[in-house]
């Protein structure tokens, strides 16, 4: 049996294997330009921990800063911990340069100062992101609106009789 479907059915395929990314790229872009205007004010790492789950490794830091006439407490490394603070190569990297006692920046919202981080991130990940949701509409598309869903060697033969 072949399946034959529209040009626009095949579309909406790629559109919807590749629209998240271009979507989450986009919004972690406007994020990461909202947070390199934060200001910057000192902070003192309070404590540093790897939570494992499984085999996973995550780095989790408490850390206290002084903002608006405040001390509040912050738990964010990066915008983006679950790729960024996650691992076995990144989480002792953190370890090492967020030791609990240690002095730190911290970087805070002036609009709602509980929105914090120790790190802000350069454009380099959401343009990735974003850029790789963009080439996978532009190469799915090219591939799947083509009608190659398979491989020419895995296509079924149809014998006519």
């Amino acid at each position: 049996m072949v399946v034959n479907s529209d040009i626009l059915t095949r579309e909406l395929a790629t559109l919807v294997l590749t629209l998240p990314w271009i979507i989450y790229g986009t919004y972690l872009i406007w994020q990461t330009k909202k947070m390199r205007r934060w200001r910057e004010t000192k902070g003192r790492i309070l404590s540093f921990r790897e939570k494992r789950e499984g085999v996973s490794i995550q780095a989790v830091a408490q850390y206290s800063y002084y903002a608006h006439g405040a001390i509040l407490e912050g738990c964010r490394i990066t915008i983006c911990d679950w790729i960024l603070a996650n691992g076995y190569v990144a989480v002792p990297k953190l370890a090492r340069v967020f030791p609990a006692g240690k002095e730190v920046a911290v970087y805070f919202d002036e609009n709602n100062p509980k929105r914090c981080v120790l790190r802000r991130t350069g454009y380099w990940l959401p343009v990735l992101i974003f850029a790789s949701g963009v080439i996978g509409e532009l190469v799915l598309a090219r591939w799947i609106g083509g009608g190659n869903t398979l491989p020419p060697h895995l296509r079924p033969t149809i014998i006519h009789i």
